[in-house]
């Protein structure tokens, strides 16, 4: 899952891992790269996924909400996608120069030959139309659901196969309320110390070598450790669990 997460090592000449998930965090989407979609990467992908859940290992966290909801079996067009979602930095700034800085500022204004190239250029390779002061939330949407959703159309497919393979899809697809379970936020998955300390198993009587060491300095120990833990170590270190 480690992989999945943070990228594979596919050329170990150049030290560069290649990412099957791209984006801000709680907002990744999978890569439009040719080669992984070709090499049915994104099957893998969703192999993974799958096994992890039912093994009840680490979860793929980070996922945009519009690709989890077409994952669940949602449709593409009721799903809500937000600028953040777009990893093509091209389209971002076309959003946010023409529609947040422009229209939202200076109302009804009409746009200047310049920046109505700056949108054909976007939205003419996906066969839509340029920008009016009738149509530029239309567009707006448009291009979003393109850049994100269209562009992954195919990977998003070959992840559900994955999951299909493993057994997982149906539950997946029929009980919504383990949605948050198998993609969770990033926030979700961040470790604590409490985290960590409800994982101890604590000393009890039937355990106890005397010869050792005594039930009462067990747990003298046992008391002691959550303060330190809590205070001095979780703060200084790095806490990794796989």
């Amino acid at each position: 899952m480690e992989n999945l997460q943070n990228g594979f090592l596919l050329e170990e000449e150049t030290g560069v891992k290649t990412l099957l998930f791209e984006g801000e965090q709680d907002h990744l989407v999978p890569s439009t790269s040719r080669a992984l979609l070709e090499s049915d990467f994104f099957v893998i992908a969703g192999r993974i996924i799958g096994h992890c859940f039912l093994n009840d290992g680490p979860r793929l966290a980070g996922l945009s909400p519009a690709i989890v909801h077409v994952l669940s079996g949602g449709e593409q067009e009721t799903a809500a996608i937000s600028v953040s979602d777009c990893v093509d930095q091209d389209v971002r700034d076309v959003i946010h120069l023409v529609w947040e800085k422009i229209f939202m500022l200076e109302g009804t204004q009409e746009l200047s030959e310049d920046q109505k190239s700056m949108v054909l250029s976007v939205s003419l390779p996906w066969d839509l139309p340029g920008v009016t002061l009738e149509n530029r939330w239309w567009l707006r949407e448009k291009i979003l659901l393109h850049a994100v959703l269209g562009r992954t159309t195919k990977q998003v497919k070959q992840i559900k196969r994955g999951l299909k393979d493993t057994g997982v899809l149906e539950l997946f697809s029929s009980r919504p309320d383990t949605v948050p379970i198998l993609f969770p936020r990033v926030t979700e998955t961040e470790i604590t110390s409490q985290m960590i300390l409800d994982k101890n198993i604590w000393p009890r009587e039937e355990d106890v070598d005397e010869d050792i060491l005594t039930l009462e300095d067990q747990c003298t120990c046992a008391r002691l450790f959550p303060d330190v833990y809590r205070n001095r170590y979780f703060a200084t270190f790095d806490v990794i669990i796989t």
